[in-house]
């Protein structure tokens, strides 16, 4: 790795960090404590997190007023669709994890 800055901070000092600034610390000499806080406002103000919450409460209302969404589903039917369900899902894992 390469670092971009370097610094040493006193007592009492603050440094602050883009959101999404991957950072390392450690204290100077080895045996002190250091406190580290993070404070963090909107984490999910994105177009995607607007999505599934939109999403999720459309699919609520719609469970909560059709009695026929919430029948058992048909024996099988994981294991007829659950290689499409599968592969959509750890494809949606790993486009998260990126």
């Amino acid at each position: 790795y390469e670092f971009l800055m370097q610094c040493t901070l006193s007592p009492g000092d603050l440094l602050y960090f883009p959101r999404g600034t991957v950072h390392f610390a450690e204290c100077v000499p080895d045996d002190e404590y250091s406190l580290h806080i993070t404070i963090s406002t909107q984490q999910q103000y994105t177009y995607g997190a607007l999505l599934k919450s939109a999403l999720n409460k459309c699919v609520d209302r719609l469970v909560a007023n059709e009695i026929g969404l919430r029948s058992n589903l048909p024996i099988n039917v994981i294991q007829q669709v659950g290689d499409d369900v599968n592969t959509t899902s750890s494809s949606s894992a790993n486009a998260q994890n990126k």
